[in-house]
């Protein structure tokens, strides 16, 4: 517990009651948004089929934005995923190649990156 308030003393830069306001409020959305169902919105869906397209060999590449033929015979032509920083798509093909459970292991980030963000 004595290195717990070392760290936040570090991470405060010397003003603790603030940044463990913020880091207190940080758990609780990050609590309550893990009770509610989880929702993707557009990046998530193109992350996550990017993460797929990689565990499947594919590289880091999306369909999402890939311009579409009108003859709907023709698959589209995958693109790189360049809109976002990778770090999702890279987390989420680590868990898709050890099997684990997506909604889980997805709101478990997001609630890391809520708390750290």
């Amino acid at each position: 517990m004595d290195k717990l308030f070392q760290l936040i003393a570090l991470l405060s830069r010397g003003n603790t009651l603030t940044f463990s306001l913020f880091l207190a409020t940080s758990i609780v959305v990050a609590i309550l948004r893990s009770l509610f169902p989880f929702t993707l919105n557009f990046d998530h869906a193109a992350q996550l089929e990017s993460a797929y397209r990689l565990v499947q060999g594919l590289g880091l590449t999306s369909t999402v934005f890939a311009v579409h033929n009108p003859d709907i015979s023709y698959s589209p032509i995958p693109q790189y995923l360049t809109w976002w920083p990778p770090g999702l798509s890279i987390l989420s093909a680590l868990y898709l190649a050890l099997h684990l459970p997506l909604v889980p292991t997805m709101k478990l980030v997001n609630s890391l990156f809520t708390v750290v963000g």
